[in-house]
């Protein structure tokens, strides 16, 4: 049996569009998640109590909670099997 190498440059334009959505999405998803990311660092440093105590009760809820989405069946994220 041999290769058809016809067959690799038939599906690269769809290749090279996905891998450009998929970069394009990283880019924008990095940008927003630092966005994000330093304005509650910032709400976290504000002195006023009524803006500390929600955006750290949220935190400490996010952290103590497992990720259930990528890693549910996963030893290593849920280790006692539940």
């Amino acid at each position: 049996m041999n290769w058809d190498w016809s067959a690799v440059s038939d599906f690269m334009p769809d290749f090279w569009e996905g891998l450009l959505v998929t970069l394009q999405i990283l880019v924008i998803g990095s940008l927003i998640s630092f966005a994000l990311g330093l304005v509650w660092a910032l709400l976290m440093r504000v002195p006023t109590r009524w803006v500390t105590w929600p955006v750290g009760a949220v935190t400490e809820f996010v952290r103590n909670t497992r990720c259930w989405c990528s890693c549910s069946s996963s030893t290593t994220c849920c280790p006692s099997g539940a």
